[in-house]
């Protein structure tokens, strides 16, 4: 476990608290005790209510729709009975006018997986404010799918201190096919973009396909080849044709609000 500082009265003192099984330690503590742990992300239920208050109707929609968050959403609520599921609201507008503890769970969600996907471990501070007890003991099961979904280290704690892996470069089938490829890159410009430099859009692209469940399913249609998801990433990574042409779907997609693939 990394550093855990407990501040009380003006003295901040060093705790060890050692890792447990699963990859979650819950610290429960008295009242005017504050805890922090520097070296993580911190989420707290200011930060829950700002993000979905600073979200727009289009990022809402791209966000909601994900496998992933619809799955943590369902099992925020999942208490065994059918009244204690929260119908997931379609307008942002919606959600920031409902029941704070619906906010806080859809802020819950947003950050922690945001922050799981970039590699970082968090800190949640006082995750059960807002929420009715069971609802309380439905986001440690969320949580840990959380860590599931996100590759998480299979359920261990991990602090990032290293860069993450590269990913390895297919080998090209043939010399001829190698060098055509090559030339092909050098006479065409690097394609244009509103978002900002080539790197941090491929950085968010290959973030996005992450994120996205059955990694082996067939994805998108480029020409004649039809590639997975797992295959758009290695694309992508490795700054191919086929991956530039991913990464101009992608901005387009954003652009027009369309959420199309050819599977």
């Amino acid at each position: 476990m990394p550093k855990v500082l407990a501040t009380s009265q003006g003295k901040t003192t060093e705790v060890d608290i050692p890792d447990k099984p699963g990859g979650i330690n819950v610290i429960v503590h008295h009242q005017g005790i504050k805890v922090d742990v520097p070296e993580f992300v911190e989420i707290n239920p200011r930060d829950t209510l700002d993000c979905m208050a600073n979200m727009t109707q289009g990022q809402w929609e791209w966000v909601s729709t994900g496998p992933i968050f619809q799955e943590l959403w369902k099992l925020s609520w999942d208490d065994g009975h059918a009244s204690g599921q929260q119908t997931l609201p379609a307008t942002i507008d919606e959600l920031n006018n409902s029941d704070f503890g619906l906010i806080h769970v859809a802020g819950l969600i947003t950050l922690g997986v945001e922050a799981c996907i970039a590699g970082n471990s968090i800190f949640v501070r006082n995750p059960e404010i807002y929420l009715h007890p069971s609802t309380e003991r439905c986001i440690m099961q969320m949580f840990h799918k959380m860590m599931e979904l996100t590759g998480v280290g299979g359920g261990e704690v991990k602090v990032a201190e290293k860069d993450p892996p590269k990913i390895k470069k297919r080998k090209p089938k043939t010399k001829k096919r190698a060098k055509k490829k090559v030339a092909k890159k050098k006479e065409e410009p690097e394609p244009e973009t509103p978002f900002g430099a080539q790197d941090e859009l491929k950085e968010t692209v290959l973030k996005w396909l992450k994120c996205m469940s059955d990694p082996e399913k067939p994805f998108a249609q480029i020409g004649n080849q039809v590639y997975t998801k797992a295959d758009m990433i290695l694309e992508v990574a490795n700054d191919t044709d086929v991956g530039r042409q991913m990464i101009e779907k992608f901005v387009n997609m954003a652009m027009t609000g369309e959420n199309k693939f050819d599977y």
